[in-house]
């Protein structure tokens, strides 16, 4: 097996780290507030509780895909405004998890 298929195989995908999720909410309060959402009009338009609005604002809570997807709609944005300066880098075992970038846009 050669080295590059080797690493290859080492390298794991996991989920969204807490910083990942801070970085998601911040992206998405700005939104919501540029496009004068309370929480209350996201909700019902969305189809989502407040609550868990709330919530992944606040990073204590993961967004499914289709919340993703549903809350983009809402708010008349794509699922890819929500994770600007959100970069993962799959490395291999044992490495650090992800990176995220300062937002500006690409890769360090």
């Amino acid at each position: 097996m050669s080295t590059a298929v080797a690493y290859e195989a080492q390298r794991r995908v996991e989920g969204p780290t807490p910083i990942t999720r801070m970085r998601f909410g911040e992206n998405f309060e700005r939104i919501r507030r540029e496009r004068g959402f309370s929480f209350d009009t996201l909700a019902a338009r969305s189809r989502i509780e407040r609550s868990h609005i709330e919530e992944m604002v606040r990073g204590e809570r993961k967004a499914r895909t289709e919340e993703l997807v549903r809350l983009a709609g809402a708010l008349d944005v794509t699922a890819d405004d929500f994770l600007d300066g959100i970069v993962f880098v799959p490395v291999a075992e044992g490495g650090p998890r992800g990176e995220i970038t300062s937002g500006a846009g690409g890769r360090r």
